[in-house]
C-alpha cells in the first residue's frame, strides 16, 4: 500500500492527514490537528517554527502505524521565510508577516520601481506581508544579516530542509515572494538587482512533484518513520485549487476562510492595465499553471464580530452567529470588507461598522442579526465586484466553485449565489490538505497530466449546488452597493 501524508499549515492551526488512492478515489484514513501560536517578544512578532517542526515530527511518528511506502508533503501560507548561514543554521527567529518592521516600507519600495512596472515585471501587487518588502526592510535599515545569509528558504521548504537536509525552493510558494518573473519559472534578476538583494541567497527553483530526498537519519531515529519528502503545491492556495473537480481554464474559484482568495487558473500571467487597476495578482499554480487572483478579508469580519459580542458577555459560537442570518435579507446596509479601518484587529467592531455606515450615509444598525446580515451580504457583494473584474479582462467565469472551510457556512454560500445570480458549487472544506495529498499521488502513480488529478478529485469530493433566488432584487441592490462603495473611496 502506498500512503501520502499531508502537512497543511494555517495561520492559527495545522492539520496533517494520511491517505491513499483506492479505485481512482482519494481515501483519507486519519486526520491530526495541532495549534500554531505566534510569539510576541517585545515589539517583534514571530512564528514558532520549532514548535511547528516538532508537531510535524509528532505526526510522522503517529502515522508510522500504517504499513506501506509513504511520502510526505508540506503546504503553508505564503511569504514567510528563514535565513540560513553557510553552515545551514537559522540566523534569526522566523518573523511573522504582520510584524511591524514593514509598516512604512511600501512607499520606499515603490520609489525604486513604481507599482505598475513591478506588476508588469512580476505579475505581483505587493503589500507589506510579501517577502520582497520584508527583505527590502533589511536593505533600508542597513541590517548586516543579508551579508551572512547563504540561503533563503520559504516556510514549507525550510521545514523540508529540517527534515531532509536538502535546500530547494518550490515555484508555487516562490510565487508569493514578489521576486519571480511573471512567467513564474525563474527569479527576477532585475528586481533582485534594483532592490540590492544578494542574488546568491535565492536557490534553485523546482516545480511541484520533485523529491527533496528522504528523511535525515536523526529524524528516522526520533520518529521511527522513513519516507521520501516531496514538493507539492506548497502555497496553500495553489494546493486548494488543485483539489477542485472539473475546474477548467477561465472557471472561477472562491477559496473562503478567514480571507477569500478568488481567481482563475490559466496558462500565463495577466499583467494588463485593467488587471492592475482592479488590484488583481498573479502567482504560480501546480504543473506550470498560473493563478490570477484577488484576496481580501472575509470570515475575519465574522470573527471580529464574535470577539466584540464576547466582550459584551454574549459567548456566541460560530454556528449560532450563522444561524442569526436572514436568508432572504438583501437590502443592506453594506460595508466595504477591504476598508482599512474595518480590517484593523481590536476595538469594538460593532462601533466600527456603524462608523462606516455613518460615513457612507447609510442607516445604523443595533441588533446582532443585522450585523451578521450586513457582513454576509458585504462579503457576497465584494465577490461579485471582483468576478466582474475577471470578466472584464477576458475570463468567462463559466463555472463557479467555492472551496475551503468557509463553505461550511451554508447561508453565506446561498447569499453568494443570490448576489452572483448564478449557480454556485461549494464544498471541500479541507481543500488545501486534499490538494497536497493529490499532488503526492500524482508522483506516486507517475501521472503526467493535471486532468488525471481532477478526475480523482471528481470521484472523491462532493460539491453542493446553490441556486440563485430573487435575481432582480439582488441586482438592483448590487447597483446601490457599488454606488455607495464608489462614494466611500472618494
Amino acid at each position: 500500500m502506498k500512503y501520502a501524508i499531508a502537512v497543511d499549515l494555517g495561520a492559527s492551526s495545522g492539520k496533517m492527514a494520511i491517505g491513499h488512492l483506492e479505485k481512482d478515489k482519494l481515501v483519507i484514513d486519519e486526520y491530526r490537528n495541532f495549534v500554531n501560536r505566534p510569539v510576541d517578544i517585545g515589539t517583534a512578532l514571530y512564528w514558532d517554527v520549532f514548535s511547528l517542526y516538532h508537531s510535524v515530527l509528532d505526526g510522522l511518528m503517529f502515522f508510522k502505524k500504517y504499513d506501506g511506502t509513504k511520502t510526505v508533503g508540506i503546504d503553508t501560507w505564503g511569504a514567510t521565510f528563514g535565513l540560513l548561514d553557510a553552515k545551514g543554521r537559522l540566523l534569526e527567529p522566523v518573523y511573522h508577516y504582520r510584524d511591524r518592521r514593514t509598516v512604512d516600507v511600501m512607499e520606499k519600495l515603490y520609489k525604486n520601481i513604481d507599482a505598475k512596472m513591478l506588476f508588469q515585471w512580476t505579475g505581483c501587487q505587493c503589500n507589506r506581508t510579501y517577502t520582497l518588502p520584508q527583505l527590502y526592510e533589511y536593505v533600508i535599515e542597513q541590517n548586516p544579516i543579508l551579508k551572512f545569509t547563504s540561503k533563503l528558504l520559504l516556510l514549507p521548504d525550510l521545514l523540508g530542509y529540517f527534515l531532509t537536509g536538502n535546500a530547494l525552493t518550490e515555484t508555487t510558494i516562490a510565487g508569493t515572494t514578489g521576486l519571480l518573473e511573471k512567467s513564474m519559472d525563474k527569479w527576477s534578476e532585475r528586481v533582485i538587482e534594483k532592490y540590492e538583494l544578494p542574488r546568491t541567497i535565492f536557490g534553485t527553483l523546482e516545480h511541484s512533484g520533485v523529491s527533496k530526498g528522504r528523511l535525515r537519519k536523526d529524524v528516522i531515529v526520533d520518529t521511527g518513520a522513513d519516507m521520501e519528502v516531496l514538493t507539492v503545491a506548497e502555497h496553500d492556495s495553489a494546493s486548494a485549487v488543485l483539489a477542485i473537480p472539473k475546474l477548467k481554464e477561465g472557471d472561477l474559484y472562491i477559496s473562503i476562510g478567514t480571507n477569500i482568495s478568488m481567481g482563475v487558473e490559466t496558462s500565463k500571467a495577466n499583467t494588463s492595465d485593467p488587471a492592475f487597476y482592479s488590484g488583481l495578482k498573479n502567482t504560480a499554480g501546480f504543473g506550470g499553471r498560473t493563478i490570477v487572483y484577488r484576496d481580501f478579508s472575509a470570515c475575519w469580519h465574522l470573527n471580529e464580530f464574535i470577539r466584540t459580542c464576547r466582550g459584551e458577555g454574549k459567548n456566541y459560537s460560530f454556528e449560532q452567529i450563522v444561524g442569526m442570518a436572514e436568508e432572504d435579507a438583501c437590502t443592506g446596509p453594506w460595508i466595504d470588507v477591504e476598508d482599512p479601518d474595518l480590517c484593523k484587529a481590536g476595538g469594538n467592531y460593532k462601533e466600527q461598522i456603524n462608523l462606516f455606515l455613518s460615513r457612507t450615509n447609510q442607516k445604523g444598525i443595533s441588533e446582532d442579526y443585522e450585523f451578521v446580515n450586513c457582513i454576509h451580504q458585504s462579503i457576497a457583494m465584494k465577490v461579485k465586484h471582483y468576478k466582474e473584474a475577471f470578466q472584464e479582462i477576458g475570463f468567462s467565469c463559466g463555472s463557479i466553485y467555492a472551496i475551503s472551510g468557509g463553505t461550511n457556512n451554508k447561508k453565506l454560500m446561498q447569499c453568494i449565489s443570490d448576489v452572483l445570480g448564478e449557480e454556485l458549487n461549494a464544498g471541500i472544506p479541507y481543500a488545501s490538505l486534499n490538494g497536497n495529498l493529490l499532488a503526492q499521488i500524482y508522483v506516486q502513480e507517475g501521472m503526467t497530466e493535471i486532468h488525471e488529478l481532477r478526475g480523482i478529485a471528481e470521484n472523491s469530493f462532493e460539491l453542493r449546488k446553490y441556486l440563485p433566488r430573487n435575481r432582480q432584487d439582488w441586482h438592483e441592490n448590487y447597483l446601490k452597493y457599488e454606488e455607495i462603495m464608489r462614494h466611500s473611496a472618494l
